[in-house]
């Protein structure tokens, strides 16, 4: 694959990412990691969740004057129950959120030195050559910072690919 087409591909891959954003791609991925790795953990809140409801829904139809004994179990039940939902989701939250970030950002990091790599490894090498003329007064640009007059560097070949697809994107 030529230099130009790796430039222009991974123009596009970050481009997309940023318009995606690194947070939702990062959650996406834990998600599905979560969801592979570890389905027991969501099956077992779930479950929690659904004797909460049961055990809310006996207590309404239990009259706590008639039947006090009845409905102090209960309450002290649905109490209990509670307090284990909430300790496992906030456990739960804690380690998804804690996954996302450090997803989000290893993205970023991986991202940020595969460009770098890029810029490092066709720093040198024009993208396009094109005629002085064409590009007029901007000759000096296009070629930054160490492509030959008239040509088109990777640095100027990637950001402006990147932009383009930034707009295509939107």
């Amino acid at each position: 694959m030529e230099a130009i087409h790796i430039v222009l591909v991974w123009a596009f891959i970050t481009a997309t990412v940023e318009k995606l954003g690194y947070a939702a791609i990062s959650k996406k991925v834990c998600g599905v990691y979560r969801s592979i790795v570890s389905p027991g953990e969501q099956k077992r809140l779930r479950g929690m969740r659904g004797k909460i409801v049961d055990v809310t829904r006996e207590l309404r139809g239990t009259s706590a004057q008639d039947e006090f004994a009845k409905w102090a179990r209960l309450r002290r039940q649905l109490d209990k129950l509670k307090a284990e939902y909430d300790t496992a989701a906030q456990s739960d939250t804690l380690t998804r959120t804690t996954s996302e970030l450090k997803l989000t950002w290893i993205l970023r990091a991986l991202l940020w030195t595969s460009q770098v790599y890029l810029m490092a490894t066709y720093r040198t090498r024009p993208m396009l050559q094109m005629p002085k003329e064409v590009l007029g007064p901007f000759a000096w640009l296009a070629s930054f910072p160490f492509g030959a007059l008239g040509s088109v560097s990777a640095f100027f070949w990637f950001f402006a690919c990147k932009r383009l697809f930034k707009k295509v994107l939107e």
